[in-house]
């Protein structure tokens, strides 16, 4: 996903930056302020989607963790393992803190 934001916003950034060529070579300074606003905003939020991506993919595989161990434990409940449960939920309690 990061990726493709990344692409996504180089993307748009080189769409920007040809226009504002095209832009000042036929003389229109007005456009050419107007296209360097976006550039500008452009490549200030980019950073800020990657790294919100980035998080985003963290928390996803925290969640699918934490969702394995409680599958784990409730099967050991059922098999009455009493010993297990506690190792697991031990497990599960030090992964939700890191």
């Amino acid at each position: 996903m990061s990726f493709a934001l990344e692409d996504s916003c180089a993307s748009k950034a080189q769409n920007i930056q040809h226009q504002i060529d095209y832009s000042t070579q036929y003389g229109n300074i007005h456009r050419v302020t107007g296209l360097k606003k976006a550039l500008s905003e452009v490549q200030t939020t980019a950073p800020t989607r990657n790294l919100q991506a980035e998080r985003q993919k963290k928390i996803d595989e925290k969640q699918s963790k934490v969702a394995k161990r409680q599958q784990e434990i409730k099967q050991e409940t059922q098999t009455d393992n009493l010993e297990k449960v506690a190792k697991k939920q031990n497990k599960l309690t030090t992964q939700a803190v890191s």
